[in-house]
């Protein structure tokens, strides 16, 4: 405590980031139609915190393999991430011991997933090419946008405090962060390097390696302004400490300071106020804060408002009307009338319409139909 629950925060985050729409993991994605994917990354995740837990307490090796196997079967691009992410975990932890149950458990889940995996990889030959065009693509594109897409303030905030929490887990020997913060490299050459093609893996759209990198950076993000809170609330505890000693001129009856990220009562209170930054966050992006109305300016835009803080109406979030355009179902639509009416014709009479398409098929009577 508080790291998983602020890691919880960070995938929230994460679902509800826009910018992309198509890469797959976020809201966005599954609303349209990379469902597989959110599962695979799911269980992906899970199956990375399973196989630490397997390399701290040696045990549970093979529901380890049964979760990676079930993320690789669910997308073949996830596939890439988890099998890529359980060698890079083997290659941090660098133990004979942990290197073993790497092995174990990648040969058990490659054996459990080999009746999908291998056919996907041997056989590219047969497989449709969708011609997607690799990235960056165009003038107005760069690596830069792709690296980071959103408004160059959060851009500066979330790399930002990403790079802190990993430079004080490099400090720290903290395996697990520094893990996070290398495949974060990785994944950046391998958006580069992957435009064309992989060895092995051939054909891959190089940006959908993008959301595997966002979700790090957001895991590290949150971790490394937590970890900032701390030094400045350990820093203003010095200074009080430095005050009394000089008031004092003795420190016999100063009481030390505790470690501030080993006090439950400053960690549930930063859990408390993060959680509520967050969502005041989204709220405020979705236009969905409890007070918040809209209104008309000087200038005739409308414009949301709560409280002192307003923005344009047209900023406002879109994958709320995404989810629920798809959750309304064929039911909820304005057509649905005549999409039932079309339905319910096939029904009782498709033996009629399939004999007067076959009719028109054929040359000779489609040309009496002509003549007639």
């Amino acid at each position: 405590f508080p790291i998983p629950e602020l890691l919880t925060l960070a995938s929230v985050v994460f679902l509800y980031d826009e910018s992309f729409t198509i890469y797959g993991g976020n809201i966005a994605s599954t609303m349209a139609g990379e469902f597989s994917f959110s599962i695979s990354l799911s269980l992906a995740v899970l199956g990375f915190g399973l196989l630490i837990r397997a390399f701290n307490e040696h045990r549970g090796k093979m529901l380890t393999a049964l979760i990676v196997a079930l993320s690789a079967l669910s997308h073949g691009i996830v596939l890439l991430f988890v099998f890529g992410g359980v060698v890079l975990l083997a290659t941090v932890w660098f133990e004979r011991r942990s290197t073993i149950t790497a092995t174990t458990i990648l040969i058990t889940a490659v054996s459990l997933s080999s009746f999908w995996v291998l056919p996907f990889l041997t056989g590219h030959a047969y497989m449709t090419d969708m011609k997607y065009e690799p990235r960056p693509s165009g003038a107005s594109d760069s690596f830069w946008s792709m690296y980071f897409p959103l408004a160059t303030f959060w851009d500066i905030v979330i790399t930002g405090f990403a790079i802190i929490a990993f430079f004080n887990f490099i400090k720290a020997r903290n395996r697990t962060g520094m893990w996070m913060g290398i495949y974060c490299v990785v994944l950046v050459f391998g958006v580069y390097f992957g435009r064309e093609s992989l060895p092995v893996i051939g054909l891959l759209w190089n940006p959908r390696l993008l959301p595997f990198l966002y979700l790090l950076r957001y895991f590290l993000m949150v971790i490394g302004v937590y970890q900032s809170a701390v030094w400045l609330v350990a820093f203003y505890r010095l200074q009080q400490l430095g005050r009394k000693a000089l008031q004092q001129q003795s420190v016999e009856e100063i009481k030390p300071v505790e470690s501030i990220s080993d006090n439950p009562k400053f960690n549930l209170a930063w859990v408390t106020v993060f959680t509520v930054l967050v969502v005041s966050i989204i709220g405020f992006r979705f236009q969905e804060m409890p007070f918040g109305k809209l209104t008309t300016n000087a200038a005739g835009e409308t414009i949301y408002r709560w409280g002192f803080i307003s923005t344009k109406a047209t900023n406002d979030g879109f994958v709320d009307g995404w989810a629920r355009w798809n959750f309304t179902g064929y039911e909820g639509k304005s057509a649905y009338a005549e999409y039932r009416a079309v339905v319910e014709t096939m029904k009782t009479n498709v033996g009629h319409i399939c004999m007067t398409c076959q009719k028109w098929k054929h040359p000779k009577r489609r040309e009496q139909n002509r003549r007639d």
